[in-house]
């Protein structure tokens, strides 16, 4: 539901435009000075406002002013609503950046369509700044992720080539060019398929499935792995847990957390994987928590994970450097699943992420 900031001083006016919206589905607050609309702009986030440009403690064109200064504000569209009528007040507020003017008294029909075309236009940029944010994100992981891998790779091409007796080490080059080879094939797995979805070039193939099982099946093809590192592993995943949820999505997310898991945390720490039920008043979800003890994170870290402009390389327990952009593609993946993932980590304490799913009979 869109949300609608009306600013006028006359009640009567007010009301009928709260009641209008509302007829159509939008949600709206009422102002009635410019004071009171700053303090809701820095308090909620609003689709478009509706401004009287005859106000009891400001004009109309001070407080455009104002608005187009605020953080995150200035691309809020605004539709004046006013009585004055004459050309240069007219010229004036578009010359403002207003992306409408609209006389009083205006008919309620020419009004709302007017709206919508200027909403419409909104989404388009939100989802054009999205898919650009995305694919940002994509550069970046080829940038950084991959750059990283091979040159883990090519350390122990390197390496290989200066060795010529010593089997034991030989084997322990071989092992990690392997390990390294997996990880890259599993990183670009991830962002062809994270690619098709934002792209609408994959279609979703929703079927009802074991959460448990298929979970109990991802962590048998990595435990090896995180063994081999030094890390406990150990999973708590019994009975059934059905859901409905595209399951190489669901596989590629699980994998992420892993693999993150693994990454941060040192030899002789543990993972942990849980899997339990939780009920809401309105609904019942299947919650798979992977729970380790490595780094942590700070409350700065924590609060931009998911961010799509706050991108920070973070070196691992063993001084490779990443993005941490998996995480975007594992958010993306749930909540296109209608699930939600959590986080809860603190510096030097390790971090739980959880994913909730919706359950199903």
């Amino acid at each position: 539901m869109e949300k609608i900031l009306v600013v006028e001083d006359s009640l009567l006016q007010g009301k009928k435009l709260m009641d209008l919206l509302s007829d159509h589905g939008f949600e709206a607050d009422l102002c009635e000075t410019g004071a009171c609309t700053l303090e809701k702009l820095g308090r909620k986030d609003y689709d478009m406002i509706l401004l009287d440009m005859v106000l009891p403690d400001t004009s109309g064109t001070q407080l455009i002013k104002k608005i187009k200064t605020i953080s995150d504000c200035g691309h809020i569209p605004i539709i004046v609503l006013s009585g004055l009528t004459d050309k240069e007040n007219v010229i004036e507020s578009l010359g403002m950046g207003i992306n409408d003017y609209i006389t009083k008294p205006y008919h309620d029909k020419e009004l709302i369509n007017r709206m919508n075309i200027h909403l419409k236009f909104q989404r388009t940029q939100k989802g054009l700044s999205m898919a650009n944010a995305a694919n940002d994100k994509f550069l970046s992981v080829l940038g950084h992720d991959l750059k990283n891998s091979f040159s883990v790779l090519y350390g122990a091409i390197d390496l290989l080539d200066g060795q010529h007796d010593d089997k034991f080490q030989k084997e322990k080059i071989l092992s990690e060019a392997k390990a390294t080879t997996l990880r890259v094939n599993t990183l670009l797995d991830e962002l062809l398929l994270w690619g098709k979805v934002i792209n609408k070039g994959v279609v979703q193939h929703n079927e009802r499935l074991d959460l448990n099982a298929h979970v109990a099946d991802i962590i048998s093809k990595y435990a090896d792995e995180i063994l081999h590192k030094g890390i406990e592993i150990s999973e708590n995943i019994d009975g059934e847990a059905f859901v409905v949820a595209d399951k190489n999505m669901i596989e590629a997310a699980v994998r992420n957390l892993l693999s993150n898991a693994k990454k941060f945390t040192k030899k002789g720490g543990s993972i942990t994987i849980t899997s339990d039920s939780v009920n809401t008043a309105d609904e019942k979800f299947h919650k798979l928590s992977v729970r380790d003890t490595g780094k942590g994170m700070t409350d700065l870290t924590l609060d931009n994970l998911f961010s799509a402009t706050y991108q920070k390389a973070t070196e691992d327990t063993e001084g490779n450097l990443g993005m941490g952009l998996g995480l975007s593609i594992v958010k993306d993946f749930i909540e296109k699943n209608a699930g939600e993932i959590k986080v809860k980590s603190k510096l030097g304490e390790g971090s739980t992420f959880s994913l909730l799913l919706p359950a199903v009979e």
